[in-house]
């Protein structure tokens, strides 16, 4: 896929004008509203208490939509610099420039996450809330994760949240490690999945060497099952070619 071959930007960002002009999309005064896609602040807290020291820095939001998670990390810790929120959704971004106007630490700006418009190692922090979900293949997915490592300062820290699915793994097990990353997995949700609970998939990935991992009870199930039938749903041995799947070590550490 080339850029011109790709989805086009202004086709995203009219799709998703079209969902947030929706009633249900709108509150009382007609202004778009706060929306928050696979998890909240604590949740991302949590998730980054044992990444502290990468924590720093100028943060961006890639594909911010209307959630307010960045922000408010922002607002809440001292080693955070500034924000810069990007997505392609025109009437969202007016929005979102009115809402932050009088904030000097944030800028909000039209791009597109697979080619967007700074310089290398311009952020300590990148946050993917749903963004790698919301594109509608695997080549404008890997192109998104290349501009992630492009911008990641050396010792910066990229968070990523996502539907959980053997095939987002495998795109991040066959991709980072060729954009020199490491990373970690984790699960995000309040049970197993295969007993109808919802889990979201979390990569926190480095261009630096990451702390020690010490994966929840609920993500050594996920991974030890994905590795035994190839599913994250399913304790039963699946059609799937499990062969393909990475060594569950190498899961946890690279």
């Amino acid at each position: 896929h080339t850029m011109a071959q790709s989805t086009s930007e202004t086709h995203y960002g009219s799709h998703w004008d079209r969902i947030y002009a929706k009633d249900s999309q709108r509150d009382e005064q007609e202004n778009i509203k706060q929306f928050e896609w696979h998890c909240d602040l604590q949740q991302i807290t949590t998730l980054l208490e044992a990444y502290q020291p990468l924590v720093s820095g100028d943060m961006l939001d890639v594909g911010c939509g209307s959630s307010a998670v960045a922000y408010d990390l922002v607002q809440k810790t001292a080693s955070l610099t500034s924000l810069t929120l990007v997505d392609v959704a025109p009437d969202l971004l007016d929005h979102l420039t009115k809402l932050y106007a009088s904030d000097d630490h944030v800028t909000v700006l039209k791009g597109d996450c697979r080619q967007l418009p700074f310089a290398p190692d311009s952020f300590g922090v990148i946050l993917d809330k749903g963004t790698l979900d919301a594109l509608y293949a695997n080549e404008e997915r890997t192109a998104m994760l290349t501009e992630v490592a492009r911008l990641l300062a050396s010792n910066g820290l990229f968070i990523s949240i996502s539907f959980a699915s053997k095939q987002r793994l495998e795109l991040f097990q066959h991709t980072l490690p060729k954009l020199k990353l490491h990373y970690h997995c984790h699960f995000l949700g309040n049970g197993d999945p295969s007993e109808g609970q919802e889990v979201r998939l979390a990569i926190v990935a480095s261009h630096a060497p990451l702390p020690s991992y010490q994966p929840s009870e609920l993500t050594s199930c996920l991974l030890q099952r994905v590795q035994r039938t190839g599913s994250f749903y399913d304790d039963d041995s699946s059609d799937d070619d499990s062969s393909q799947l990475p060594d569950l070590e190498e899961l946890g550490s690279v």
